[in-house]
C-alpha cells in the first residue's frame, strides 16, 4: 500500500512541476511559485510516506504544506553535502506556499522576480538518498 501511496504522491509531483514549467514561460507570478512548491511538497510526502511507512492522514497532520517541516524530516536520509546544497532552495520555495492566497498578498504585499535558477534546478539533479547520513 505505501508503494501506491508513494506512486499517486510522486505521479501529482510531476503534474506540479510540469504545469509550473509551462507557468513559468508564460510569467503567470505567482502561481508558476505555488506550483512549483507542491511539487516538492509531493515529492518529499511520496519519499517520507516510504521511509517512514507514514499513512495519507499522518502525512497531513503531521506537516500540511510546510516545507520546512517536511526537509527536516527528509533530510534525515542525506548526507551532510545533500543537505547543505539543497536547503537554500526549500527555503525559497517554503516562502511561495505563503502566496496560495490572496489575503497574505494583500496583508503583507509581495514582489517576485522571475528568473530561471540553474544552481538551484542542478542542486537537486544530483541528489543521493541513497548516502544516508550515520
Amino acid at each position: 500500500m505505501t508503494e501506491h501511496i508513494q506512486m499517486l504522491f510522486f505521479d501529482r509531483a510531476t503534474q506540479y512541476y510540469v504545469a509550473g514549467r509551462f507557468s513559468f514561460q508564460l510569467g503567470q507570478s505567482p502561481i508558476c511559485g505555488n506550483l512549483f512548491h507542491h511539487a516538492v511538497e509531493m515529492y518529499l510526502k511520496g519519499a517520507l510516506a516510504e521511509s517512514m511507512s507514514m499513512d495519507l492522514n499522518s502525512l497531513r497532520k503531521e506537516f500540511g504544506h510546510d516545507l520546512i517541516k517536511l526537509w527536516k524530516c527528509f533530510a534525515l536520509q542525506l548526507d551532510e553535502q545533500d543537505i547543505n546544497r539543497l536547503r537554500p532552495s526549500i527555503d525559497r520555495l517554503h516562502q511561495c506556499g505563503y502566496l496560495r492566497y490572496p489575503d497574505s498578498v494583500l496583508l503583507n504585499g509581495a514582489g517576485m522576480l522571475m528568473s530561471p535558477d540553474i544552481e538551484g534546478a542542478e542542486s537537486f539533479k544530483n541528489l543521493n538518498p541513497s548516502k544516508a547520513r550515520t
